[in-house]
């Protein structure tokens, strides 16, 4: 599924620390170090293996539909992580 994400029109950033969002707008660092800009329709909150429920709170007031996934919700299991990520796909 990851080989054609390109396709479906999809940024994935990995190792990436958020440091600023605006409407329609993030700009992050990617694991390379490098900020990037990239102008988004939605967003996928994949963040770690820790509660990170806080960092889908920089999109708040910004028009635009976030959906947290995985262990940045709650700390769980690969099976939880794909039914949070299924469900958010659901509603795309």
């Amino acid at each position: 599924m990851l080989l054609h994400y390109k396709h479906l029109r999809m940024t994935l950033a990995v190792n990436a620390k958020v440091l600023d969002v605006e409407a329609n707008k993030v700009t992050y660092m990617n694991g390379d170090g490098m900020i990037r800009t990239l102008q988004y329709d939605n967003v996928v909150l994949a963040a770690g293996k820790k509660d990170r429920i806080d960092d889908s709170l920089a999109f708040a007031g910004t028009d635009q539909y976030v959906e947290p996934v995985g262990d940045c919700v709650k700390a769980a299991d690969i099976m939880e992580a794909n039914r949070t990520a299924f469900a958010a796909a659901t509603r795309f």
